[in-house]
């Protein structure tokens, strides 16, 4: 009863709760019907009632005060990377970080992942970072995570089906649902006709697919992914950005996306976060006003260019200081 795993469903109970309390109050808003999106999260065609319910979602992810510094292996001092760093991620939204190269954005995903730890005896950690109300290695062993790099890493020798099931199966315990989740997720990012295929006989972008299908079939709330497009052409990365969004839209996942394409960021984001230079902190945190259901033909629309312009102004105002 008193499980991490329990306590964070009557939380999604009470939030569900909460979403119906503000569709009601609508007054039979013609754009109401609700639509569950997973994790307690209700979605609606009104934009506003959107915000109102992402306004009083669970807060997935929550960074306060974190800085961050890299001890001298030989004793010579240390190098400072974030400093009070302070955000938060309502459970549900998407959320991208940008930055100069080399200011800790990768830093602050691997911290949230409790991938690195304040005992790491080359990192300085303090503040605090709660996930889902808990500390991050507890969020790990409760598999909340979901993790997705730039860099697809599928074994060679399991086929793209047995490389997407791997999690499950290293969470042990064979479920009879196994199959027809893998199946389902090769359908959602669409190589299904790559099922039986191994990962040299396919493209970077096929990989990459893979590579999400296979971060999310453990069912994580938490999707943390770091420039997981950045190595793939124009054509591909557009694709897979719709992809993503699609994913977002039906499953409610939580998304920390750690991208240098300040495009990217716009198109993807309810919120980005704008870090500076090293020692990193916050230099704006920029709310989107685009519609949920985006097409990438909103990327010439003044609402989406007025957006990217003015996270381009914010970024490379940072550039350019000394």
């Amino acid at each position: 009863p008193g499980s991490i795993e329990n306590q964070h469903a009557g939380s999604i109970f009470n939030q569900r709760q909460q979403c119906y309390r503000i569709i009601e109050s609508s007054g039979g808003c013609q754009d109401a019907h609700a639509e569950n999106i997973g994790n307690g999260l209700l979605r609606t065609k009104s934009p506003r009632l959107n915000r109102k319910i992402r306004e009083v979602s669970i807060t997935a992810i929550n960074v306060e005060n974190l800085s961050l510094s890299y001890r001298s292996a030989k004793n010579r001092g240390s190098l400072p990377v974030l400093d009070s760093i302070d955000f938060s991620a309502h459970d549900g939204e998407f959320i991208a970080i940008v930055g100069p190269s080399g200011c800790g954005k990768t830093s602050i995903l691997r911290i949230v992942g409790g991938l690195l730890e304040n005992n790491d005896k080359h990192a300085g950690i303090t503040g605090s970072v709660h996930v889902n109300g808990v500390a991050p290695q507890a969020a790990k062993q409760a598999r909340m995570f979901g993790f997705a790099f730039q860099n697809p890493v599928l074994l060679p020798w399991r086929t793209v089906r047995e490389n997407v099931a791997l999690p499950l199966e290293i969470l042990g315990g064979e479920n009879s649902d196994w199959k027809e989740r893998v199946t389902a997720l090769l359908q959602l990012m669409d190589v299904q006709d790559f099922s039986e295929s191994y990962p040299h006989e396919l493209s970077g972008g096929i990989q990459q697919r893979v590579n999400i299908a296979r971060s999310l079939v453990h069912q994580p709330s938490i999707l943390l992914m770091d420039e997981p497009f950045g190595s793939l052409d124009e054509v591909t990365r557009e694709r897979l950005n719709l992809a993503l969004l699609n994913i977002h839209r039906l499953k409610g996942t939580t998304i920390l996306f750690v991208t240098h394409s300040l495009r990217e960021a716009t198109f993807l984001a309810n919120r980005i976060v704008i870090l500076s230079k090293r020692p990193a902190k916050i230099r704006a945190i920029l709310t989107s006003t685009l519609p949920e259901n985006r097409t990438e033909a909103i990327q010439t629309e003044s609402a989406f260019l007025d957006l990217l312009a003015k996270v381009k102004s914010i970024f490379f105002e940072e550039e350019g200081r000394a």
